[in-house]
């Protein structure tokens, strides 16, 4: 059974799929409730849901596996794009939504599953609920958690989604992967906000929140430190020597996750204008802007805050 829904799983598209146990262990709680307490940001979802996120079982009450899976994202003409930009938009976000996306393959794969083994009961998630991803990916052997607190894989680096598929069968768990970030602190020494210790993270001053969740203007001291990012960033991954292969490019990318032909516009607008402010929405109506959002992730963050991202970004050209 453990093989036959992971081979299932991988002929849905998904590179990794890896097995582990519901709970978590007493030492994982405390990282997490460590994480919760220490957080300098406005993560009010994180701190709502803690308590289910330390009990995962509750996500699904009869569950006794989850079966783990990776999605990579990684396209090599985006990234080539992006770093020769002022303006970027991380790599994650340059396709489709991947919640939708990932979702429905999830379903697609539990489908299967069911149809050859009619017990399983399953639920799939995708950042639809309080799950410890990074946990299980862990626990599942499919990664470790690298010091720039992402999930790492030897052979595709840290661009891939996340996702789980609860199960109501008992399925032997994979070995966890061993750490192999070793001495290296180049992810840490890149921030440029200083938000990465050993294995931990301030969201308060991590670019990717200050971009995407901080509701408010972004604090002055930070506007000058984005680097170009108006969505998110990429640096503690772009510097990690797990993404320097030429493996993580030979990955099978889901063609909802490459580029998208407007936002590869809009951002060529972006990087071609000289006005200093961009109230001229980067040559674009609102109502140009709003398609420019549609079915993407940078909708989370929404028109008004990506302008402000734009206008702290601009502040270093």
């Amino acid at each position: 059974m453990k093989e036959t829904i992971r081979k299932i799983a991988l002929g849905w598209g998904f590179s990794l799929a890896g097995f582990c146990e519901v709970q978590i262990s007493n030492e994982d709680i405390k990282n997490l409730n460590a994480f919760e307490n220490n957080l300098n940001g406005e993560l009010d979802w994180f701190r709502r849901y803690q308590g289910i996120r330390t009990d995962p079982k509750q996500i699904m009450p009869r569950s006794m596996s989850v079966l783990v899976l990776a999605a990579p994202y990684m396209n090599q003409g985006y990234s080539r794009k992006i770093e020769a930009s002022h303006y970027k938009i991380s790599r994650y976000a340059a396709g489709r939504d991947y919640h939708k996306v990932i979702k429905k393959k999830c379903q697609k794969v539990l489908n299967q599953i069911q149809e050859l083994f009619p017990e399983i009961q399953g639920r799939v998630t995708v950042d639809s609920a309080p799950v410890p991803e990074k946990i299980f990916a862990v626990n599942s052997g499919i990664s470790w958690r690298g010091k720039n607190t992402n999930c790492i894989h030897p052979d595709l680096g840290s661009y891939f989604f996340l996702s789980c598929i609860f199960l109501n069968v008992k399925i032997p768990a994979d070995d966890a992967m061993k750490d192999r970030c070793g001495t290296c602190r180049k992810c840490i020494e890149s921030c440029p906000t200083g938000a990465l210790g050993e294995y931990t993270i301030d969201a308060g001053k991590c670019i990717s929140y200050l971009t995407i969740e901080k509701k408010e203007r972004i604090p002055d001291p930070f506007r000058s430190q984005l680097h170009g990012w108006i969505f998110g960033c990429d640096i503690c991954q772009e510097v990690c020597p797990y993404n320097q292969r030429d493996r993580i490019y030979d990955a099978s990318v889901p063609s909802d996750f490459l580029p998208r032909e407007r936002l590869i516009s809009f951002l060529d607008q972006l990087n071609s204008r000289n006005e200093d402010s961009p109230e001229d929405l980067a040559g674009y109506s609102e109502e140009e802007f709003e398609v420019v959002l549609s079915g993407s992730p940078l909708r989370r963050a929404g028109m008004k805050k990506i302008l402000d991202n734009i206008s702290a970004a601009g502040q270093t050209l």
